[in-house]
């Protein structure tokens, strides 16, 4: 059963008011250190941070926060895109990715340029991939100002 806390005034804190360490909520959870370590267990990071990092840096970042909430086979087949994914974007900065980025690994990803992997991907698995990108370019606050408007998944 959930703990009921107040704050000196007697006004209601919150249900479950202590963290791990004994921490409560602020009032009006301003500067809360309850909340930032609840933030900081979901991002595991500074979303800014990300935009600093390459992208295959970033991608294990993220799948690390995901963990938790994905099952067991969901966070293979992530961590097995971003493998893929690597491949080819692994060196890109985050801060320096846009669309040309994402519709080159279409095209060489379906053509298996270069050899990169063992054999060329249908579709579907490269929609998949790049369903992983969005997943981490949202997670860095990018997707929407510089790829959401342009990027359009391989038709099937």
């Amino acid at each position: 059963m959930a703990k009921i806390s107040f704050h000196e005034d007697q006004s209601l804190l919150c249900f479950g008011a202590q963290n791990d360490n004994g921490q409560q909520h602020t009032r009006d959870h301003v500067d809360c250190p309850v909340c930032e370590e609840a933030m900081n267990k979901t991002l595991g990071y500074d979303p800014d941070s990300l935009l600093s990092k390459k992208f295959s840096v970033a991608a294990e970042q993220w799948l690390v926060t995901r963990k938790p909430y994905l099952r067991e086979r969901s966070f293979y087949m992530a961590a097995h895109h971003i493998s893929q994914l690597n491949k080819f974007l692994g060196d890109v900065p985050i801060a320096k990715m846009h669309i040309g980025h994402l519709r080159s690994y279409q095209n060489a990803r379906m053509a298996n340029a270069e050899a990169m992997w063992k054999r060329p991907a249908n579709s579907s698995l490269i929609n998949h991939e790049l369903s992983v990108v969005q997943m981490v370019l949202k997670r860095a606050n990018v997707w929407k100002q510089r790829f959401a408007q342009h990027y359009e998944p391989i038709p099937k």
